[in-house]
């Protein structure tokens, strides 16, 4: 009798590159494609005093922490979600919010179920617990 065949972690690995290509796709370049970065980079350019963004919430604020080479970092980041962090609180916004909250403290809930492994012990997934016992 033969022993078991281990399963192959190719499809898996496929499967993930497939994910992470359409994913970056529906992010980059869409984005370029479509002016989405363009308006942001023309909305948060350094100098400018007050940022409109198409249906925003107006005017876009440009500083957040006072500090200016963290702001001009910051701006653009915070563009993605403006309309969750200063927009008009309008159910399909309320919903999307949760939503991504769920699926965030699912993956919070997972990284520190992982960090108490022994096996994990001395990896970085570790650094997510804050006692062990």
């Amino acid at each position: 009798m033969a022993p078991p065949q281990a399963p192959s972690r190719v499809p898996v690995v496929l499967a993930l590159l497939a994910c992470a290509g359409f994913g970056g796709y529906g992010t980059l370049g869409a984005g370029f494609r479509d002016g989405m970065f363009g308006t942001i980079t023309k909305a948060t350019e350094a100098g400018a005093s007050t940022a409109v963004f198409p249906g925003g919430p107006t005017p876009y604020r440009t500083s957040y922490t006072g500090v200016g080479l963290l702001d001009d970092r910051l701006v653009p980041l915070l563009a993605f979600f403006t309309f969750i962090i200063d927009g008009p609180q309008t159910w399909d916004i309320t919903l999307s919010y949760w939503y991504l909250m769920a699926h965030f403290g699912a993956g919070m809930c997972l990284l520190l179920l992982e960090g108490t492994r022994r096996g994990n012990r001395r990896r970085a997934v570790s650094w997510f617990v804050f006692s062990t016992p």
